[in-house]
């Protein structure tokens, strides 16, 4: 069974905002957390039409990170 505190690092919900994609609505859900080296971490969730999730998460220093979201953005065009 699914339980957010299963993991390891508890993990912290910032937000979510929608954006269109071509026809498809998205829905961006943006996480955080803190690994036991004292780094944070972003976690993006794209939630797509028909239960497709992307998951995406990266050190906050490399914000910049974002090619899984123009591949998956193209697939969707």
């Amino acid at each position: 069974m699914f339980s957010p505190t299963n993991f390891a690092y508890p993990f912290r919900y910032i937000q979510y905002h929608t954006k269109q994609i071509g026809s498809y609505e998205v829905v961006e859900h943006q996480l955080t957390f803190t690994s036991r080296f004292n780094h944070q971490y972003i976690v993006i969730v794209e939630e797509y039409p028909y239960y497709v999730f992307v998951i995406k998460f990266y050190l906050k220093a490399h914000n910049n990170s974002g090619s899984l979201t123009i591949f998956v953005e193209a697939l969707f065009k």
